[in-house]
Parts: structure tokens; sequence; C-alpha cells
């Protein structure tokens, strides 16, 4: 499979319709499958090729959408070490295994059988995937793109949203499915 990684821009939008009409290139990781990477604002003596990538997954089986591992000989060129997150409840400090396995095997990038769990508690999503950027010291978070249609846009504040709102590293969106529907 050749290598295809799609990038784009956002749009700074001050309210809900404004982002949703402006901002259409964010289904195209859902529509097309491949990798779709939103790079941050960065100075140009920060832009270097990535070391090490936060990939957030839920605690959950998936599936990534055949084209999303088009990235797979970039990564793997790049020698880039993926680092698995998990946010977890409070109260359920053993989790994340389920997510760790499945992202293991997902064919990302070579090294993914051997990417280590980092685990974050007691917080919503978007920060604790957030807080995980920052303690690893991630140059790319990368995240599951399930797709959510215009109604879900219009009354959801998805987690995707708020990172791409808050993101102060590329984020690289992967097109994937839950696994008992991608079978």
């Amino acid at each position: 499979m050749a290598a295809a990684l799609v990038v784009t821009g956002l749009t700074a939008t001050d309210e809900q319709l404004d982002e949703w009409l402006s901002n259409r290139t964010l289904p195209l990781a859902r529509q097309m499958g491949y990798p779709l990477l939103v790079p941050a604002h960065l100075p140009d003596t920060a832009i270097q090729p990535p070391r090490r990538l936060a990939l957030a997954v839920e605690d959950r089986a998936f599936r990534l959408a055949p084209n999303a591992t088009a990235v797979a000989p970039l990564l793997d060129a790049l020698g880039t070490e993926i680092v698995t997150v998990v946010v977890l409840p409070s109260d359920n400090w053993t989790g994340g295994h389920t997510g760790l396995s499945v992202a293991r095997a997902c064919g990302l990038a070579a090294s993914m059988p051997h990417s280590p769990l980092h685990k974050v508690g007691g917080e919503q999503p978007a920060p604790g995937i957030l807080h995980a950027v920052d303690a690893l010291a991630a140059d790319v978070l990368a995240v599951l793109d399930r797709g959510h249609d215009w109604v879900d846009r219009l009354f959801i504040d998805s987690t995707t949203d708020q990172i791409l709102r808050q993101k102060q590293t590329p984020v690289l969106l992967l097109a994937a499915h839950d696994a008992l529907a991608a079978e």
C-alpha cells in the first residue's frame, strides 16, 4: 500500500454552526479512510519529525479503517515511538488493557506490538488525553475518528472537537470503527 496522508487546517470560528459550516474537512478522515493530520500553529524552529506519538484509545475493541494504516511506513521510517493512552474512570485503575491489546494489533506501525500503556484517571476524556500528551512530551496526538453525522455535531461536544480546539500539538485523525460494526 502506498503511503498517503491528508494534511489540513482549521478555521477559527465563534459559534457551533459557523464551526460546522467552515470546518468541513474533518469528516474527510472518516469518508476517505486515510489519516488526516491537523497541524498545530508552531514556530518554524519547533517543527521537526515526531519522536513520540500518543495514540488515544478507549478501553474497548476497535478496528482501523483499511486506509488508516497508510501512514505506517512513514511512522516506521521516522522511528516514531507510539504510546497508547487510555483515560479511565477514577474507580477503575485496573482497566486499559483491552484498548492496549487492540492498539498493539491495529497495524498503525511496526512498533505497535511493543507500545506501552499510559493511563490517565478521574478526568473527562479530552482533558485527560491532553494531560497525557503533556506528561509524555508527545510530538503528535493520534485519535480515533469513529465519525459523527451533522446532527450529532450540533448536539454533542465530541472529544475530538474539544481536543482540536485546545491542541498545542499536531493531531492525527485515524478513521476507525467499533470492532463489531467492522466485522
